[in-house]
């Protein structure tokens, strides 16, 4: 069990590794952001927690296999639920995770975009 963990992370770990399969990994000099709270993780500990999650991710996916195709067979013949208040509030969180995530990634887009060019921008980084 143990050589099967370490021979797993040795994957993982050498994945920047050029001699191995042709490319490095690459990071952006200059951030224009201070990473958040929930940006900074242990990486080979969220690895080994990941390896630790196989079963429930399984049968989590068969839940959700069963809910997409039992789901509407059993809703066929019942009435719409309507729900406009809370489809207005997921559309708002939805709408704020995405101005989230431009806000995140523009600076950098643009500093790579820049200096780079659309190739270095969207095919090398």
């Amino acid at each position: 069990m143990m050589d099967h963990f370490e021979r797993v992370l040795e994957t993982w770990n050498s994945v920047g590794d050029p001699n191995k399969y042709g490319y490095t990994n690459w990071t952006l000099e200059e951030p224009y952001w201070d990473p958040f709270w929930f940006e900074k993780w242990d990486m080979m500990g969220l690895k080994a927690k990941m390896i630790g999650l196989k079963k429930g991710m399984f049968l989590l996916s068969i839940v959700y296999v069963l809910v997409v195709y039992l789901g509407p067979k059993i809703m066929k013949n019942r009435e719409p639920i309507i729900l406009p208040k809370t489809l207005a509030g997921w559309n708002f969180f939805i709408a704020g995770i995405s101005i989230l995530g431009l806000y995140r990634s523009a600076f950098d887009y643009l500093k790579i975009w820049i200096h780079g060019g659309h190739y270095e921008a969207l095919c090398l980084k």
